[in-house]
């Protein structure tokens, strides 16, 4: 049995205007919030669970404001990374991020000139901005392969049909191909090829995890 008894007559739209909560406001007429969180805003004695846990939070995995705190640039990149890699729950996965990226780890670049490199693309076109971001980092991280990915990278998108893979080397093509799946979607390197150092040196494990937190969390102020 139908709850609206006036549908189909001209007071059809009252019955509606009646059922509704005192106040209402239908979509579209709420106010948009601009507040920006700061770290002063987001200090852990402000929490609500502050007399509770009795100390600060351990990281970002044990923070109940942790949404707040990363809208105020409040983590490191290292402790963002860490965050990641314990939810996929690989011992030994966890290991190697915490030897090579430490919470104190505060950027992500690995050089000054990959940073040069990363930020003379815009962002401001794309739609959905941390996949796009993921990719370029890890395209704008070899010198080589950003000879050949640069001109594939126009209005915020990236056209990797463009891209040629000849003479990148096996860390280009893995930097390469990882990028293609964090932007399109898949997962061609697995857990087991990301633990082993044989076959993801060091650096390259770092560029890699480093473009997986920009996946999930974006590209903050405080990485930059």
């Amino acid at each position: 049995m139908t709850r609206c008894f006036m549908t189909g007559t001209p007071l059809a739209g009252y019955e509606i205007m009646m059922m509704m909560n005192p106040n209402f406001l239908s979509r579209g007429g709420g106010m948009l919030a601009r507040h920006k969180y700061t770290a002063e805003d987001c200090d852990c004695r402000y929490c609500i669970m502050a007399e509770k846990k009795n100390q600060p939070c351990a990281g970002a995995g044990q923070c109940v404001c942790f949404d707040e705190r990363l809208a105020a640039g409040c983590w490191t990149h290292g402790e963002l990374a860490e965050c990641l890699i314990n939810e996929i729950g690989v011992k030994k996965l966890n290991g190697r991020t915490k030897r090579l990226l430490p919470p104190q780890t505060p950027t992500l670049f690995r050089d000054e000139a990959h940073k040069k490199r990363m930020t003379s693309i815009t962002t401001a076109a794309t739609r959905d901005p941390a996949p796009y971001t993921a990719a370029v980092f890890l395209l704008s991280a070899d010198p080589n392969l950003w000879e050949r990915s640069s001109q594939a990278i126009r209005g915020g998108s990236i056209d990797f049909g463009k891209i040629s893979a000849s003479d990148v080397g096996l860390d280009g093509y893995t930097l390469l191909q990882t990028a293609k799946d964090l932007y399109l979607g898949g997962c061609r390197l697995t857990t087991e090829e990301l633990c082993d150092p044989q076959i993801v040196g060091d650096e390259l494990f770092r560029l890699i995890v480093s473009a997986f937190v920009i996946r999930r969390y974006g590209l903050h102020a405080n990485c930059v």
